[in-house]
């Protein structure tokens, strides 16, 4: 059976006990089992008394099974001081790490072994590895779907808001007709104006949208990245949308007839 060196301070922990309690006191033979550890050291109770290499340990505390530390659900897990003084106490093979933020491979093998930092091999474990894929296709999965909306929401009301617009300055549209403006001219100026608020909208959206995530970042203590590329894209997207939603307006524009519409105003 493992016994493994388990630090219980802090937050986060690399095991969390359901049954019990813990006593993180440094070098005391106090321990925390797993769930099959248990059943198999016959641990109905809490405390417990079991012997690790000849010493007498008292159980405190079962840990419940983690999918991140698989392997803990059958060990004895005591503080790292009393592992270390234990006759069958050797180097260990593998070091599980949970931490809050971001710890590079690099910061990692420079703390565990500044000296020799190149022959440490610093990996995910696979249960976190396999959950990030699967919700990763699921966020991805919905932000199409909502991008996909957010698109189609927004052409439709740009469409409508420029057409009633259109519809507003009918007399104005005419009086061009009826100075000399072309069919073409017409719809130069409608494309114009949506351009216009495409790029207006689009980089008021960017701005905004970043500000926010930066307080965010802040307010966390997350890391802040800001992706040039992604932001051009928004104001491409918002300029497109613009341009598609001035069709329909500008058809309405030239086919609005001059008299007509003088009459009417």
């Amino acid at each position: 059976m493992l016994v493994a060196g388990v630090s219980f301070m802090g937050n986060p922990r690399i095991s969390e006990v359901v049954t019990g309690e813990r006593r993180a006191v440094q070098g005391l033979p106090f321990a925390v089992v797993g769930r099959v550890a248990a059943q198999v050291l016959g641990v109905d109770s809490l405390p417990a008394v079991i012997y690790v290499s000849g010493q007498a340990v008292r159980v405190t505390g079962i840990a419940g099974d983690d999918p991140l530390f698989p392997h803990l659900t059958d060990a004895v897990m005591v503080d790292p001081t009393f592992a270390l003084r234990l006759d069958s106490a050797g180097a260990a093979e593998t070091l599980g790490i949970r931490a809050e933020g971001v710890l590079t491979n690099d910061l990692i093998r420079r703390v565990v072994d500044p000296f020799d930092a190149t022959t440490l091999v610093v990996e995910r474990p696979p249960g976190l590895v396999e959950a990030r894929e699967k919700s990763g296709g699921v966020l991805s999965g919905l932000a199409l779907v909502g991008s996909v909306t957010a698109f189609g929401a927004a052409l439709i009301g740009v469409g409508v808001t420029m057409t009633a617009a259109v519809r507003q300055r009918s007399s104005e549209l005419a009086l061009r007709r009826v100075h000399g403006a072309s069919q073409f001219a017409i719809i130069k100026l409608i494309v114009a104006e949506a351009v216009l608020l495409g790029l207006v909208g689009g980089g008021l959206g960017v701005g905004l949208g970043t500000g926010t995530f930066r307080i965010v970042c802040l307010v966390n203590d997350w890391p802040f990245l800001f992706n040039g590329g992604l932001a051009l894209a928004g104001i491409g997207l918002s300029l497109t949308t613009c341009l598609f939603a001035s069709l329909v307006p500008a058809v309405v524009a030239v086919r609005m007839e001059p008299t007509r519409a003088l009459a009417v105003e």
